[in-house]
């Protein structure tokens, strides 16, 4: 059930919130949008494999703990104030 929350949660903000606010916010252009969220795929493709090799005979809930944690020290890093 943590999993299909944080899928969801991740998915959502990426799809629905990152576009809105890098055009509206940022000014960038549909294009430069499309880019991005053609990048993320690319990424998420290639990374899959590995990703799961290394998850591979750990403990559900650390390896989503860590994983978790990743994201909020990316989010955290991103978003500071400067």
């Amino acid at each position: 059930m943590t999993n299909i929350a944080m899928i969801a949660v991740g998915w959502g903000v990426f799809t629905w919130i990152v576009p809105a606010y890098a055009s509206g916010d940022l000014g960038l252009s549909s294009r430069l949008i499309g880019i991005f969220v053609f990048a993320n795929a690319v990424t998420v493709v290639l990374v899959q494999i590995p990703v799961a090799r290394l998850a591979e005979g750990r403990r559900r809930a650390v390896t989503m703990a860590a994983a978790a944690a990743v994201v909020v020290g990316m989010a955290s890093v991103s978003t500071r104030p400067r």
